[in-house]
């Protein structure tokens, strides 16, 4: 394999690195960590062939994963095919890339896939999105996602009762939350002690 010296820019034209060595997948490799990381498309190059440049775009954290369950593996083998989604009893799950690919790679049949990446509406529906818990006080948490929101109001108030219609997973400005459900009874929001919002 033809090892080259690699430029990498990002969608503005400005330089990330050069003097990269490695061959061509291996470039490519690396230009899609660039670009799954700053979320942009990134411009690569072999330095010692002019300008002859490739581009990769940015891929989606979560994807969509298809794998069938352990208790449907047997008959579809006895059957000798697996049938189509949804009638074969498939699954189709959110799931983070990485975990996703492992999954796939270490499926014993090989029927496990990425069907595509994740919509917006796929990681709104699953809570999969970055928040910001906003407490009566003042005072601000980050959160990775909705769960771990939660977890962070619960962590300070065990009885908390939290989420509402209208609430953020039904795509609401915000998630109220209460001490406990009898404050949340008949409460716009007087009452609550914090609120999740979308980072």
């Amino acid at each position: 394999m033809t090892m080259d010296n690699w430029a990498f820019a990002d969608g503005q034209g400005n330089e990330i690195t050069r003097g990269w060595q490695g061959t061509e997948d291996q470039a490519h490799a690396l230009a899609q960590k660039f670009a799954n990381k700053r979320n942009d498309v990134i411009e690569y190059w072999p330095e010692d062939a002019g300008h002859d440049s490739r581009t990769v775009e940015p891929q989606s954290r979560y994807v969509i994963i298809e794998t069938m369950p352990e208790h449907l593996r047997e008959s579809h083998k006895a059957a000798g095919n697996w049938g189509r989604y949804p009638a074969n009893g498939a699954v189709r799950e959110c799931m983070a890339r990485a975990d996703a690919e492992i999954a796939v790679a270490t499926d014993p049949d090989g029927y496990a896939r990425i069907v595509r990446d994740a919509t917006d509406a796929d990681l709104r529906s699953r809570g999969l999105f970055a928040c910001v818990v906003r407490w009566s006080n003042g005072h601000e948490e980050s959160a990775d996602n909705y769960e771990e929101a939660k977890d962070l109001v619960r962590a300070q108030r065990p009885d908390a009762a939290i989420g509402h219609d209208g609430d953020l997973t039904e795509g609401g400005e915000r998630t109220l939350c209460w001490a406990n459900a009898e404050d949340a009874e008949d409460d716009d929001g007087a009452r609550a002690v914090a609120s999740i919002y979308e980072a």
